[in-house]
């Protein structure tokens, strides 16, 4: 009986052999290309070989052409030649020489030859044993005989036109020819004769023309190309023989590799096949889902459409393990037929053959086959059928059976299904056994993990198997260590312990082999835990140990137990008496003081047997309340600070802790205590560390701030351009310094040794705005004065400048830099200020102190080095930007301010006025008086001028006695009134000369 596998799948077709025609498509393209380069290189050095009689004939005529040359000009050299006259060579009628014809002493008669007449001879000898034809002509010839053809009036036209020579190739007089003409110019000797036909010197006088008959040499031509048109065919033909046989060649191979791949194909399905099958054994759960998945792997390995697995039962007929395709929709017959025709089946027809003779039946015409018995209604048709044998210990057990491959089954199908048959039989059989043995194994495990206990099974090696993983638990070891034999139990057994637990073996071999023994064992985290083991030995027939069959427990806790117990008693009195804190033991009913450690006798101050037996409220209990810590009602004490009194009536500060403890069934207090007299004493000692910690602190903290106000003073006074934009930043930054304080800078005039101030800060107000140095005792002194009202020593004299206060203080510092006094710092603390500790002073009139006078010295110190690079900044600027002379503005500040006063006028829409002044006649006044006096008109016209225009007018020197005027928001109006006001006053200006004033 089978089943569809699928109903719709089909076979692959094996596809063309795409390989081989690819191999033949490119054996005709190789042989096309070899025919198409045989034939280009016929080509070619057929055209090589043309190219080649041409260039050799061209060269036979060049050569031929400068010999001819040659002896025309020896010729020419020696004016002319004498030769005997003869009737073949009569005298050159053309030739006007008057010794044309001479006649020789001995009376042999000559004629004069020249170089035409002479290559004209040579030519016609050359005509008779030559091919090679030379003609000398020109357009204008002497002699009719040399007028040229019609060809050689084309060459001779284009000599002529400056060509050095003409060729052609052509037929003539019946054959083809290469002609070549080459010119031949007119020379001194050649003009005896031509000059009469117009010819000059240099001019050409005609050619030189010679003829080649090629047929010749195209007839050498044609043998060559036949001697290569055989040689190229030859090679062509060889060229595609190799061809051939390099493709039988590459396509024999390829067959072979095919067929080897092929194979090899066969065998990697077949060892997939296997794998697989082996892999379903190990990870499938069910005997079923494994037989499905070997009979859908014997499906795929032949292509099968149908399957079927059966198995012989013990009564003899078949049981099926396996049908393609589960379901019976593919079938017709009815599902109550299919238990009958699936289980209990009996061995007949093609089947019996298989499993009766053991060997694999192929068949590709079912219906034909003589064992056939037909099958039953509504199974599908079958045309082809492979029936294989299940082996299993030697005997047949079952068989695979497979139908309706397309094509037919073949050989390779039924060795490779006999292959797949012995994997599939030994998984399926062994996947039975495995399970009957595991469920065995299951119970066995299962009775084990309920012992409280770890089974073994030990060998006389020292090797143990272990049935369940309680052994992990125990050792930290798994396992399969112990089974594989990567540790063995003895590797665990302390050393010092192994002699023990050896001769407890060897004396149960001396008895009844059962023994019992206690030993320790390192686990795998490196516990120490300590093992019962319990365990029976097993002997072979000849007496030696078989096997060991016992048991271990873990006897740690046990023994730690024990050990407690027994060192109880040790601990505690050693720690009664060791302990470095004062403890005793009360009895919770009595409240009377049962042990006492000798730390408590020496803090109550008496013998251990005089506190033995007191009341505990005697030295501990609180004496106004006279009670014990544990009251009725439950109250205890941990922790806590109480008093201790001694023997002698001292109280003590003590830390107590009451701890209640049970022992031999009796309640007891472990009160423990410790005295804090030292601890008293170094907490007072702390504090007072901590109170100066604190003052460093605040000290330290001061300083950075002080630190961080002078670096951004610093970095302020770098930007200021000049001494007035300091001097908000110096008030600013002193109020910030000493914030309860009020003060004061004066700087010094130097015009009226004055000190006048600039700028003040704090609330206070200041007595004197300008005063001399003399009222001030730090600048006599030329160092800080300070003054208190609560008579500091040597802090009595106030300054006169200073407010009158009978509370408060003063500081008077000087601002010295460079050798000189800039100016003075000055500080006042007024009555009644409220000063913070933060600020450095103390409360209602308070007074500085030396951090603070010591502060204020080196800010002094850095604002005089900063005014002082200020006012040098200012210096420079001035000299930058005014005139020397006369103290105006010069030209390149007039450049600048223009252009900015212009952009400024344009931007607000308003009016500009320039205006420039020139003093009349200055170098004649400056020529007769002296630069001296010139100089001091242009002084007094500076001044005039810095001092006749308004605060918001520039007035600069453009140059020499020329001035210039900038007037914003001027309108033209007031800008010709003002240049007139300033013209009349110039005008009236005087100097002193000689005792007289000159001018106005």
């Amino acid at each position: 009986m089978f089943r569809i596998f699928s109903l719709n799948r089909s076979d692959r077709e094996p596809r063309p052999d795409r390989e081989k025609l690819n191999l033949k498509f490119y054996s005709l393209i190789l042989a096309g290309c070899w025919t198409l380069i045989i034939v280009l290189s016929l080509w070619w050095n057929i055209a090589q070989q043309k190219r080649s009689v041409l260039e050799s004939a061209y060269s036979t005529i060049r050569s031929h052409m400068q010999k001819d040359l040659i002896l025309r000009e020896w010729n020419m050299s020696h004016g002319f030649v004498y030769a005997p006259v003869t009737e073949g060579h009569p005298p050159n009628h053309y030739l006007q020489l008057p010794e044309r014809d001479i006649t020789t002493p001995r009376g042999k008669n000559l004629t004069a030859i020249n170089s035409s007449t002479m290559i004209r001879q040579i030519y016609e000898l050359s005509r008779q044993k030559l091919q090679i034809k030379g003609h000398l002509t020109g357009l204008r010839p002497l002699n009719p005989g040399n007028t040229p053809d019609p060809w050689e009036i084309r060459a001779l036209n284009g000599l002529a036109q400056d060509k050095q020579e003409f060729s052609e190739k052509m037929d003539w007089q019946g054959q083809p020819t290469i002609r070549l003409m080459t010119s031949l110019v007119a020379q001194k000797s050649c003009l005896k004769c031509h000059e009469g036909k117009g010819f000059r010197e240099g001019e050409v006088l005609g050619g030189l023309s010679i003829s080649l008959p090629t047929t010749p040499l195209w007839a050498v031509v044609r043998l060559q190309t036949r001697a290569l048109g055989w040689g190229h065919g030859l090679l062509w033909l060889l060229g595609l023989i190799g061809i051939f046989f390099g493709d039988r060649t590459l396509q024999n191979r390829i067959q072979a590799r095919q067929e080897a791949e092929a194979a090899l194909q066969r065998e990697q399905a077949l060892l997939s096949a296997i794998n697989r099958v082996f892999q379903e054994a190990i990870t499938s759960e069910t005997e079923k889902e494994l037989a499905l998945t070997c009979l859908q792997v014997s499906e795929e390995l032949t292509r099968s459409r149908f399957g079927w697995i059966g198995e012989i039962n013990s009564g003899g007929r078949l049981d099926t393990l396996a049908l393609s395709n589960p379901g019976w929709e593919a079938c017709t017959m009815p599902r109550s037929e299919s238990p009958r025709l699936i289980m209990d089946m009996a061995i007949r027809g093609i089947w019996g053959k298989v499993l009766q003779d053991g060997k694999s039946v192929i068949t590709n015409k079912p219906d034909g086959h003589p064992d056939r018995v037909g099958l039953p209604p509504g199974h599908p048709a079958l045309f082809a059928f492979l029936g294989v044998p299940l082996t299993y210990d030697g005997r047949v057990a079952g068989m695979i059976a497979l139908a309706n491959k397309s094509g037919g089954y073949d050989l390779q199908d039924q060795k490779a299904m006999e292959s797949l048959s012995v994997a599939i039989g030994e998984a399926l059989f062994r996947k039975r056994s495995n399970q009957a043995l595991k469920k065995s194994e299951e119970n066995y495990r299962l009775l084990v993990s309920n012992i409280p206990a770890v089974v073994y099974r030990g060998f006389a090696d020292g090797a143990i198997n272990f049935p369940d993983e309680k052994i992990i638990k125990l050792t930290g070891y798994s396992r399969e260590a112990f089974n594989s034999r990567q540790v063995t139990w003895l590797d665990l057994i302390l050393e010092q312990d192994l002699p023990l637990a050896r001769e407890a073996i060897i004396q149960a071999l001396k008895t009844n082999r059962s023994f019992r023994r206690e030993y320790r064992i390192k686990t795998r985290s490196g516990k120490i835990i300590v093992i019962q083991d319990r365990g029976q030995i097993i002997l072979k027939a000849d007496g030696t140990i078989d096997l060991i069959s016992g048991v271990v427990f873990d006897i740690t806790r046990q023994k730690l137990t024990e050990e407690a117990l027994q060192q109880s008693e040790r601990h505690w009195k050693t720690m009664l008496e060791a302990v470095g804190v004062g403890i005793v033991l009360v009895e919770a009913e009595s409240h009377r003081i049962v042990e006492v450690n000798p730390k408590a006798v020496d803090l109550i101050g008496c013998g251990r047997d005089q506190i033995i037996g007191q009341h505990c409220s005697r030295f501990f209990c609180p004496p106004e309340s006279n009670l014990c810590p544990v009251t009725a009602a439950g109250q205890m004490e941990n922790q806590v600070e109480r008093i201790l009194t001694t023997a002698k009536g001292e109280q003590l500060p003590i830390l107590k802790t009451v701890v209640p403890i049970l022992r031999e069934e009796k309640r007891f207090f472990l009160e423990s205590f410790v005295d804090l007299s030292e601890q008293r004493e170094a907490e007072k000692a702390l504090s007072q560390v901590n109170a100066r910690l604190q003052e460093t602190v605040a000290e330290m903290m001061i300083k950075n701030r002080d630190m961080r106000l002078l670096r951004n003073l610093n970095e302020l006074f770098q930007v200021c351009r000049f001494p007035d934009e300091a001097y908000p930043i110096i008030a600013q930054f002193m109020q910030d310094f000493f914030p309860e304080s009020s003060g004061a800078l004066f700087m010094q005039s130097p015009a009226e040794n004055l000190m006048e101030i600039k700028i003040c800060w704090g609330k206070a107000p200041i007595k004197a705005t300008v005063f001399p140095p003399e009222e001030c005792w730090g600048l006599r002194r030329g160092r800080s004065h300070y003054w208190d009202a609560g008579a500091t020593p040597g802090a009595k004299l106030n300054c006169r400048h200073a407010a009158d206060h009978k509370e408060g203080a003063s500081l008077c510092i000087p601002l010295n830099a460079q050798g000189e006094t800039l100016g003075l710092l000055y500080f006042q603390i007024s009555p009644g200020a409220s000063m913070t500790e933060d600020d450095f002073f103390v409360e209602y009139g308070a007074a500085f102190n030396e951090a603070q006078i010591q502060l204020a010295e080196s800010i002094a110190e850095h604002v005089s080095l900063s005014l002082v690079n200020l006012k040098l900044r200012e210096t420079l600027q001035q000299q930058a930007i005014r005139d020397p002379l006369t103290g105006l503005f010069n030209r390149r500040y007039l450049q600048e301010t223009l252009d900015r006063e212009l952009h400024r006028a344009d931007r607000q829409g308003k009016s500009l006025g320039v205006m420039m002044l020139d003093l009349d006649h200055f170098k004649q006044f400056n020529d007769t008086y002296g630069h001296d006096l010139g100089d001091l008109i242009l002084k007094k016209t500076g001044a005039f001028l810095k001092n006749g225009i308004r605060s918001e007018d520039i007035a600069c020197r453009f140059g020499g006695e020329e001035f210039t005027l900038i007037l914003p928001e001027a309108s033209p109006e007031i800008l010709e009134k003002r240049a007139e006001s300033l013209r009349a006053g110039i005008e009236q200006l005087q100097v002193p000369s000689g005792g007289k004033m000159i001018g106005g």
